[in-house]
Formats: C-alpha cells, sequence, structure tokens
C-alpha cells in the first residue's frame, strides 16, 4: 500500500498549527526510516554528532545547524549520535495562511516567511549554521515555546505565534545573506511566471510558452529569471513536475509511465532521465525506498 506524508499531529492537540519537541537519539524520528510529511519543520541542533539526511545530501551534524525540510521532502535521522536539539513542525495556518499544504514550492513565493522552505533559490537551500553568538538566543526561542504550548498560560497562542514568526524572519534574513537576493513576492514578475508554471506545468510548455503568456520576451525573461532566483524558468518548471510526482509516487499505486503523463511529460524514459538526474535515482527505486 502506498505510505502517505506524514499529516500533522501535535502530541498535545492545539489549534495552532505549531509543535515543538526535543531531539536526541532516543527520539522517535531516529526509529523511522526516511520519510516526508504534510507541514512544515526546521531542526535546529545545539550538539553535534551524527549524519543528518536531507533528500540526497548527507551532512555531518554541528552544533549550530539547521535544516528546513518542507512538505513533500524526505528526510532521514536515523544516524544521529550525540547530537541534539529541537524540532518544530507548522502548519500554514500557524503563520496566518491557508491553503498551502502542498507539494508546490512555487505557491510560498507570496509569503517571506516561507521562502526559505523554496529549494535551491540561489542558494544552497535547506541549510544553515547559526552563527555562535546568537545560538544562545535561538536555544532560550525554543524553550519559551515550548513552555508556551505545554503550560498554555494565558495568550499562550498569541505568544507561540510570535515566537514562530521570530524565528521564521530570522531564517529569511539568513536566506537572505546567503542568496543575495529578494524574497520572490517582491517581484511582480516572478509571480505571473510562478503562476503561470503552476496553472500548467501538467502540460507540454517550454520558456516560449511562458514568455508568450506574460507577454515578455523570451531572452528577456531567461535572463531575467535567472538573475534574480538562481534558477532558469526552466529549471522552475522541472521543480514543480518532480514535486508533484514525488507526491504521486508516495500516495498513490500509479504506474511510472501514468505519473510522467500526469506531470506532464511524453517520453517515460525522458521522464526517468529526468527523475534520476534530480534525485540521483529511478522513479521506481525512489518509491521503494521512501514507502
Amino acid at each position: 500500500m502506498p505510505r502517505k506524508p506524514l499529516a500533522f499531529s501535535p502530541s498535545e492537540p492545539n489549534s495552532l498549527g505549531i509543535e515543538v519537541q526535543h531531539l536526541d537519539h532516543e527520539h522517535v524520528l531516529c526509529s523511522m526510516k526516511a520519510h516526508s510529511h504534510e507541514f512544515f519543520e526546521f531542526i535546529y541542533f545545539e550538539t553535534g554528532g551524527g549524519q543528518y539526511q536531507l533528500e540526497n545530501r548527507v551532512w555531518s551534524v554541528r552544533p549550530g545547524d539547521l535544516f528546513l525540510t518542507a512538505p513533500y521532502q524526505t528526510h532521514d535521522v536515523r544516524e544521529l549520535t550525540t547530537a541534539q536539539g529541537w524540532v518544530i513542525l507548522f502548519t500554514s495556518t500557524a503563520v496566518n495562511l491557508t491553503g498551502l499544504e502542498s507539494s508546490s514550492y512555487l505557491k510560498w513565493s507570496d509569503s517571506p516567511l516561507l521562502l526559505p522552505f523554496a529549494k535551491n533559490i540561489g542558494f544552497e537551500g535547506g541549510y544553515f549554521n547559526i552563527a555562535e553568538e546568537s545560538r544562545l538566543r535561538w536555544s532560550q526561542r525554543f524553550h519559551s515555546l515550548n513552555a508556551e504550548l505545554s503550560r498554555k498560560p494565558f495568550g499562550y497562542e498569541e505568544m507561540a505565534r510570535s515566537l514562530l514568526t521570530q524565528m521564521l524572519i530570522d531564517i529569511a534574513r539568513l536566506t537572505l545573506g546567503k542568496s543575495g537576493s529578494f524574497p520572490i513576492h517582491t517581484h511582480p514578475l516572478l509571480a505571473e511566471v510562478f503562476s503561470f508554471i503552476e496553472n500548467n506545468y501538467k502540460a507540454s510548455i517550454s520558456l516560449a510558452d511562458v514568455a508568450k503568456a506574460i507577454n515578455r520576451s523570451s531572452p528577456y525573461l531567461s535572463t531575467s529569471v535567472r538573475n534574480m532566483t538562481g534558477r532558469t524558468v526552466l529549471d522552475w518548471i522541472k521543480e514543480r513536475r518532480m514535486a508533484e510526482a514525488r507526491r504521486l509516487l508516495l500516495e498513490t499505486n500509479d504506474s511510472v509511465a501514468q505519473i510522467a503523463e500526469e506531470v506532464g511529460y511524453r517520453e517515460v524514459t525522458y521522464f526517468i532521465r529526468q527523475f534520476r538526474q534530480f534525485h540521483l535515482q529511478t522513479p521506481g527505486v525512489w518509491r521503494q525506498a521512501h514507502r
């Protein structure tokens, strides 16, 4: 049977869409095989030790490491040894957004708080190391958020949202410092590009199709998108298709050929080559490894 990505299910039920947990090698995550989930998550390590895998990349965990996991990305924490830290799980409702629990990174472009969860926008997505002088402040926020959610004092909902927002703003600032670019939502051109891709990625679209739809020349659009995001229009089309392909591989029993057609590829062999280039595995091997 298909194994669906994990749904948000906090140990202490609340309407906030926020959960915080202390993480060490005895945590339940460390006994789970590589998995994905429908919510947003980030992990902060106060001490190092062992390894952490996000998608196809493996890091040796150091103090101050921060990893972001977007919906439908896969990660694996089974190889942690002495590392300890915190994990925060949250839904889009926690930041006053709705309808964003999706495999589409493109849909988050209107939210600067969620922008860092988009992969590889001109920077090494998903990973940061917090400067030593800032680590105590980060740890204090996790402790404070944990206390608010567990004790539920007067005003805890507002305080919890505030603490999460502070951390997401700090992450967004780290993203901007690392990428040297501005949030996507400040660029109307990118909003048009992403909107067209989101609505048409299942069809056989090209750079020329996107350019025509938004009344720009192909050379101008290609250069502009690359300069603003570090990626080409075709990269973004492929990103969206691969995200949907991963969702279908996890949630359905559709054949690889069916999935190829569903995400906009006319030739299954070309889809397999593209998927393997993107994930270092064929769709069939990836499905078997992540179910």
